[in-house]
């Protein structure tokens, strides 16, 4: 694919951005999985135990938007969270 050279970098990239997240979803979409799920199990993969707030800021989300996501992919048998004493 040839594109014209005109074109902004930051619509270049958001191209890319959005090319690269249709791959991920259909490699992904059998599995049980999308593309925003992935980073998350991720970072989980590589540190066991991380709390939600850490993942929280780490992603730079909202506490209710991981949560949801925890939640999610618990239900769909990808993770098992712990409660840590003291602390929901």
């Amino acid at each position: 694919m040839t594109l014209p050279s005109d074109i902004p970098l930051g619509a270049l990239i958001s191209l890319l951005h959005r090319s690269h997240s249709n791959v991920l979803n259909a490699r992904l979409k059998p599995l049980g999985l999308s593309a925003g799920q992935f980073p998350i199990l991720l970072v989980l993969s590589r540190r066991e135990g991380i709390s939600q707030d850490t993942l929280a800021r780490y992603f730079s989300l909202d506490k209710a938007t991981i949560a949801r996501a925890l939640r999610r992919l618990e239900e769909d048998g990808f993770l098992c969270r712990r409660t840590v004493p003291g602390n929901r």
